[in-house]
């Protein structure tokens, strides 16, 4: 899935999100991002931190997944990558909320996307 985030300033005013979040448990599941100004032009996220948690629903326990984007693809484009492994979600099955944050260069943190996912076994 591939998302596009909208910043202005000091914070993300758009993402094409529209829907949950599915994944499937113990296979590769990529996300793309892409980070624009107001005017459509791709920001330099050289430096930043992109970070995805996942936990339960109703739930203060841990988090199931908690990982930072492992590759940046064109960082001067605004582009980087979560790429969660068959490892990561092996045995994930149901329902559960998540949260994508950046943290910029400058220390500005945004709230890319929240709300809910799935994890769907692979022969579903």
């Amino acid at each position: 899935m591939k998302i596009i985030c909208v910043i202005d300033e000091h914070r993300i005013v758009e993402t094409n999100i529209d829907r949950d979040l599915i994944f499937r448990s113990g296979a590769t599941n990529v996300i793309e991002l892409v980070f624009i100004d107001r005017d459509g032009f791709r920001l330099n996220i050289t430096g930043w931190t992109i970070n995805l948690i996942i936990r339960e629903m109703f739930s203060t326990s841990e988090d199931i997944i908690n990982m930072d984007a492992v590759e940046f693809v064109e960082p001067l484009l605004g582009e980087a990558r979560i790429e969660l492994t068959p490892e990561d979600s092996d045995g994930i099955v149901g329902n559960f909320i998540y949260q994508l944050n950046a943290l910029s260069d400058i220390d500005q943190d945004y709230v890319v996307s929240e709300g809910m996912c799935c994890f769907k076994s692979k022969m579903s």
